[in-house]
C-alpha cells in the first residue's frame, strides 16, 4: 500500500501491521474498562430495582 492509499490521519511509519497505533489501543482499552464498570453498576442497580419490585407485589 503506498503512502497515497492510506486513510486520512495516517502517519507513515507509525502504524503496526494491524493498522492501529498502540496509543489508540490504549485509549480504547481505557474506554472499555470504564464502560465495563458502568455496566457492572447498572446491573447492580437493576438487580436492586427488580428485588424491590418483587418485594412490593
Amino acid at each position: 500500500m503506498s503512502e497515497h492509499d492510506q486513510p486520512p490521519g495516517h502517519r507513515p511509519g507509525h502504524q503496526p501491521e494491524d493498522g492501529h497505533a498502540p496509543e489508540d489501543e490504549s485509549v480504547l482499552d481505557d474506554r472499555i474498562g470504564v464502560l465495563a464498570a458502568h455496566i457492572h453498576i447498572l446491573q447492580a442497580q437493576l438487580v436492586t430495582t427488580l428485588a424491590d419490585y418483587n418485594n412490593g407485589e
